[in-house]
């Protein structure tokens, strides 16, 4: 009997279970949606429900195999999300009722609750069918707060045994094991308003389903106030709201509601506003400086010619009603015309806003201006004449091409060089033609003169000076020459080439020595110079005896004087030698006469000295020997001279 019970534990399992993919071998205990009698295999992950909702959860044992027992006690323990749901009752709306429950004397007490959770106590005596058999219910209300998202109710406490009844003894048959029911709460898609106001008052005929409305005011009203109240807080409401200001005429607002859910109704506001202002967008009176337009305030379109020489027109234009405005002010407007046709627009603006426009087309004859204003010929300007249409312009043979620019006077006139080949030697002729905008055209020529090639012959054929024999040869440029005594010499020349040209240097005042330089210049600027070394004959040989006879005479004059001075020098030796005799002999008797009388001592001068020494221990001096002393000084200074 114990194995049999043994058994029959293994084989009844009861599972609580909101998950439907999970099935029970036996003995299955789980919760249901009551209302959609989803079956244990096919329910839903998750069921959609909205705010306001009730969900109604049955707890079901289901019996596969028909164990034939009888269901003795247990627990039930749910949990949910206390900020989405609220638990409101346990069968049949009221608390620990068996109305809804297949076992008729089930007693349920609660063993704990809060605002999240419920466990209950069951006992029975009733047997268990094969199949579904509903044990409780429990409802369950969305709240009109509630977040949109999933939430979910689910079964706890797999640890709780289940009782079952057989031979009338408890025995536990299985545990129940955690499980859960997913719901997903969605937004409201309410979109509509429960009023529509202006300027605080509700629209007239409003409507929540009636999306258009027309309003009107006087011209007076400049703005308004629209205020729209939602049905559901939850939704949005964008678009024309609050203040706007009101055009003349017709006013179009468009007010948004948006629901939860993201779908969008649209209610529209036509509010007209009555216009009183002036209509008048015409002119009184249109005038140009130049031409004459036929006005008249209902023709709005005008065609008017002026001369090319006119480059500026004034409009003069007079509104017809004072409260009109011009767009651009053409009260009193200059404009610069183009050639060709100039669109002139003139837009009036009534009081009301509404425009007219008046066109004149201004027709600015073509320029018949055909001339050029600059004419270039490899970067050179050419000077240029209103009268004049050919140019001529030389260029040296190595020049083989040109380049030519032409400018007009007209910027709109057209100007075309023929194509330039590259030049020959003389005359090159190239055209240039230049036509106005008016179509006339002129040609100009410009003759490109391409020289011939230059000589560099520089070379004298012939070289003759006249009076004298000048062997001359073309290759001898140095030549000596002895001349008489002329200033200058006739010279004869011819030069190889006729285009070279001679001109000649130093052929005046010439002397002894002088050059004469005959420079010969080719046709291509290379010059040749041929020189003539002058050598005079008469001023030179007498020059030469002049210098030797100044030499003569000068040696004369020097060999005169030392003869003379060497006899003077004799004469003047041999006085002085005679005076000198004297001198002693006088100086011999003085001596003589002193040692007679001590008084005087005279020494007697040897031949180097010239006077005699007087003894200074002598107290006398004789004045005859002074007297001789002058003399013989006067007779050297006379020797001197």
């Amino acid at each position: 009997m114990k194995k049999n019970k043994c058994l029959l534990n293994l084989v009844l399992t009861l599972i609580l279970c909101l998950t439907i993919n999970v099935k029970a071998d036996n003995l299955g205990y789980y919760l249901s949606n009551s209302e959609l009698n989803y079956n244990y295999d096919s329910a839903p992950s998750s069921i959609k429900v909205k705010r306001g909702d009730y969900i109604y959860v049955t707890a079901i044992i289901n019996d596969s195999i028909g164990s034939n027992l009888n269901l003795s006690s247990g627990k039930v323990t749910v949990r949910w999300d206390e900020k989405s749901l609220e638990l409101v009752a346990v069968s049949n709306d009221t608390y620990y009722s068996v109305v809804k429950s297949d076992f008729k004397n089930l007693d349920i007490k609660e063993d704990a609750r809060t605002n999240n959770r419920i466990t209950l106590s069951y006992e029975t005596d009733e047997a268990i069918k094969q199949g579904v058999n509903k044990l409780m219910e429990f409802k369950f209300h969305v709240l009109s707060d509630a977040k949109t998202g999933e939430v979910k109710i689910y079964e706890l406490d797999g640890e709780t045994s289940i009782n079952c009844i057989s031979n009338e003894e408890k025995t536990p048959c299985g545990n129940s094991y955690n499980s859960e029911l997913k719901y997903t709460i969605e937004g409201s898609n309410v979109n509509t308003l429960s009023s529509l106001k202006i300027d605080g008052n509700i629209i007239e005929g409003f409507s929540e389903n009636k999306k258009e409305y027309n309003v009107s005011f006087e011209g007076t009203k400049q703005n308004i106030d629209i205020e729209g109240i939602l049905k559901d807080s939850r939704a949005t409401i964008s678009g024309d709201i609050g203040r706007r200001e009101l055009e003349y005429g017709l006013n179009k607002f468009n007010i948004d509601v948006t629901s939860e859910t993201g779908e969008k109704n649209t209610y529209i506001i036509n509010v007209t506003r009555h216009d009183s202002r002036s209509k008048d967008n015409t002119l009184k009176d249109l005038k140009i400086s130049s031409g004459i337009i036929p006005f008249k305030s209902n023709i709005n379109d005008y065609n008017v010619s002026v001369k090319n020489e006119i480059d500026t027109i004034t409009i003069i234009a007079i509104l017809n009603d004072t409260k009109a405005k011009f767009k651009d002010d053409y009260s009193k407007k200059e404009i610069d015309l183009e050639e060709g046709i100039n669109k002139v627009s003139i837009t009036v603006i009534a009081e009301n806003n509404e425009e007219n426009t008046y066109n004149i087309n201004i027709t600015r004859e073509l320029s018949s201006n055909n001339t050029l204003k600059e004419l270039t010929i490899n970067d050179n300007k050419i000077k240029l004449s209103k009268s004049e249409f050919l140019y001529y312009y030389t260029v040296g043979n190595e020049v083989e091409n040109v380049s030519i620019k032409a400018v007009a006077n007209d910027n709109n006139a057209t100007v075309e060089i023929d194509p330039i080949p590259p030049l020959v030697v003389g005359e090159n002729g190239i055209g240039i033609k230049v036509t106005a905008p008016n179509g006339d055209s002129v040609n100009y020529t410009v003759m490109v003169i391409r020289e011939q090639l230059l000589s560099s012959n520089a070379k004298l054929s012939n070289l003759e000076v006249v009076g004298y024999k000048l062997d001359f040869d073309k290759d001898k440029l140095y030549y000596d020459l002895v001349i008489k005594d002329e200033n200058s010499l006739d010279l004869i020349y011819d030069t190889e080439d006729d285009k070279a040209t001679v001109t000649i240097e130093g052929n005046k005042n010439l002397v002894n020595g002088s050059i004469i330089k005959i420079n010969v210049k080719a046709e291509d600027n290379s010059i040749v110079r041929y020189f003539i070394n002058i050598e005079k004959e008469t001023k030179s040989n007498s020059l030469l005896l002049i210098i030797i006879l100044v030499i003569m005479l000068i040696i004369l004059i020097i060999s005169i004087i030392l003869i003379i001075n060497k006899k003077k020098k004799n004469k003047s030796k041999v006085v002085k030698e005679e005076k000198l005799e004297k001198t002693i002999d006088l100086i011999n008797s003085v001596n003589d006469l002193g040692k007679e009388q001590n008084d005087i001592i005279v020494n007697t001068p040897s031949e180097e000295e010239s006077s005699p020494i007087v003894d200074l221990d002598k107290t006398i001096v004789v004045t005859d020997l002074n007297k001789v002393l002058d003399e013989e000084e006067s007779d050297n200074t006379t020797d001197r001279e």
